[in-house]
């Protein structure tokens, strides 16, 4: 089968093919944003150090964060060598990805 390599933009952002996903936003609620994410169990051990990181992010913004259900698009936290994730708003499945050298000022999501 054919493998999709993500390409990477100063180490740490996942560029799209389509380059016109960067004008997309996550949906918000009276004018609240609340993301949906799943960690994926390789990285349950590390759930402290990511919730910290959701945090930082959602003290200086109006972007909380919440368990993912059965939410048709959500940020799906998964473990990898570094720490990586797209910019905008993709739909279903978001990637998000963990490495184990990741920290809570790593895991800043665009």
């Amino acid at each position: 089968g054919l493998t999709v390599r993500p390409c990477y933009h100063g180490g740490d952002i996942l560029v799209s093919e389509d380059r016109l996903a960067v004008k997309s936003l996550w949906p918000e609620n009276e004018g609240v944003t609340s993301i949906p994410y799943k960690i994926n169990d390789y990285l349950v051990d590390r759930k402290v150090t990511i919730l910290a990181a959701f945090k930082m992010i959602s003290d200086q913004t109006c972007i909380l964060f919440h368990e993912y259900t059965n939410e048709m698009n959500y940020i799906d936290i998964i473990s990898g060598t570094g720490c990586a994730s797209y910019v905008g708003f993709q739909g279903g499945a978001q990637s998000l990805y963990f490495g184990r050298v990741c920290n809570v000022g790593t895991c800043a999501m665009s």
